[in-house]
């Protein structure tokens, strides 16, 4: 009787782990929102950014090297113009590498993925201009250019908002 009790206290508590897991991730009200945001959920839309945009999540190239670099693929971000099912598992695949606890210092948060996916690795860092490795970069231009992105992200995130709530 003791070992069924151990087996279903055991289970039980992978049982709770995977959904504590599992609500971390961005679900399907996330990435509408982040559709919105980003293109009005056009599945197609037009490239952005000055031809830098992709998709129905607006993906930058470096973005999409980030995941290739990490994962071993070889996507493109002008895959994504078409495809919104790619463009989903790119971001995803974006926030493994970036939307964990040790990268962030915490658990991952909605704003925490706004302000990776509109920012890069260094979108959520408030405390200055720290690059994608954790360094303050020495060129003064870099870090300004890094400190403007940390802004504009924390605004990127707000609006955001709107659609999640």
């Amino acid at each position: 009787m003791k070992k069924f009790v151990v087996m279903a206290f055991c289970f039980c508590a992978v049982i709770v782990s995977a959904v504590e897991i599992l609500a971390d991730v961005p679900d399907d009200r996330y990435f509408y929102a982040l559709g919105m945001k980003e293109s009005g959920n056009n599945p197609a839309p037009p490239v952005g950014d000055n031809g830098r945009a992709h998709g129905i999540y607006q993906i930058h190239p470096e973005y999409v090297a980030d995941v290739n670099r990490h994962f071993g693929k070889h996507y493109r971000a002008e895959d994504c113009d078409s495809d919104p099912d790619l463009s989903r598992e790119i971001v995803s695949l974006y926030f493994e590498i970036y939307a964990t606890e040790k990268h962030l210092g915490h658990k991952p948060t909605a704003h925490d993925y706004s302000e990776l996916h509109h920012a890069g690795p260094y979108g959520p860092f408030k405390d200055g201009a720290i690059d994608k490795y954790g360094h303050v970069p020495k060129d003064n231009d870099r870090r300004e250019k890094i400190r403007r992105l940390q802004e504009n992200a924390v605004e990127y995130a707000e609006d955001l908002d709107q659609y999640l709530n």
